[in-house]
């Protein structure tokens, strides 16, 4: 499965809106303030010519967050949302190398297990790790 990333921007906002979580407050004005500030970085997950995923780093100052990553119900459990993480975390690193160190916070919502296993990998990266799984 080759999975291509690519900039998210204005005109990828009604096809984001497709992505919608059952349960979630709309995510497509969090994508708007994502695309509209320079210290947001949304990345899109393209799987034959289909946005199959998203999620954003957001940098500010020196700490570092990942937002909004959501896989298409259709397409989960394929480890897309892995490979979203994996790619936001390595845009993140390459922040901290433009920009000096970043102290990654990440927060999980304890519904969606699979995030924890990429958390014990960017753990195991040497990263410092604080873990929120009460963070909404």
């Amino acid at each position: 499965m080759e999975i291509q990333f690519g900039e998210i921007t204005s005109n990828d906002l009604n096809e984001i809106g497709k992505l919608q979580p059952e349960g979630w407050t709309d995510i497509v004005p969090e994508y708007e303030l994502y695309v509209r500030n320079k210290f947001c970085f949304p990345k899109k997950a393209i799987l034959d010519n289909e946005m199959v995923g998203v999620g954003t780093l957001i940098v500010f100052d020196s700490t570092a967050w990942l937002a909004h990553i959501i896989v298409d119900k259709n397409h989960r459990n394929n480890g897309i949302g892995f490979q979203i993480t994996e790619k936001l975390i390595n845009d993140g690193m390459d922040k901290s190398a433009e920009m000096g160190p970043i102290d990654p916070q990440v927060r999980v919502r304890e519904r969606f297990s699979p995030a924890g296993s990429i958390i014990e990998q960017f753990d195991r990266a040497g990263e410092e790790l604080k873990d929120d799984p009460s963070a909404v």
